[in-house]
């Protein structure tokens, strides 16, 4: 704004609207240049300062004009409890499901196979590794194995020779276990 200074009747009537009016120091400073701003205006096309008080009203008026133009301040919406969004994005996720069934099975397929694979390999993980073994000493297992000079001391031990072991006054305790070696094919051959 130049350096026009108002009549003072005029100054006085824009700083009883800017009082009286509850605004921010900024939106207060807009509001005064504004003001000023039309009254000038006023003023620059002839009118005189008891007819631009006259058009303007009181200050009572003027201050309920621009308490009416501000907008509204916005209402602090309460926060939904977490429970109710959760809620609601599960009803998300079942409506967008309903709307592609192909993409629903496939993912519940997907969901389930994997499910599927981690419960079995904690189940073989748990019972060989996590769970202890039904001895009261595991520290003291051994296994046993023949010394075959020349052969090879992976094929175990007879039948004999493990009754014999058991009867022996050197284990307090014996188990054996044997494994089975198997081909799978048909007359043919094995199939690789």
């Amino acid at each position: 704004m130049s350096g026009r200074r108002l009549p003072a009747e005029l100054a006085a009537l824009v700083d009883d609207v800017v009082r009286s009016v509850d605004l921010p120091p900024g939106s207060a400073a807009r509001l005064r240049e504004d003001l000023e701003q039309h009254l000038h205006d006023g003023l620059a096309a002839g009118r005189t300062a008891d007819e631009l008080i006259a058009r303007f009203g009181s200050p009572t008026d003027a201050s309920r004009l621009v308490a009416e133009s501000r907008p509204p301040a916005p209402a602090s919406a309460p926060r939904e409890r977490p429970w109710s969004e959760l809620a609601a994005d599960l009803r998300y996720a079942a409506r967008s499901l309903r709307r592609a069934p192909v993409l629903a099975a496939t993912a519940s397929l997907v969901l389930a196979l994997g499910i599927a694979a981690n419960t079995t390999v904690f189940t073989v993980v748990n019972a060989l590794l996590l769970r202890p073994l039904p001895v009261s000493e595991p520290s003291g297992l051994v296994d046993v194995w023949p010394d075959i000079p020349g052969g090879n001391s992976f094929l175990g031990i007879s039948w004999g020779d493990y009754l014999r072991y058991r009867e022996s006054d050197r284990v307090e305790s014996l188990a054996a276990f044997t494994g089975v070696r198997a081909t799978l094919g048909d007359e043919s051959g094995p199939d690789i």
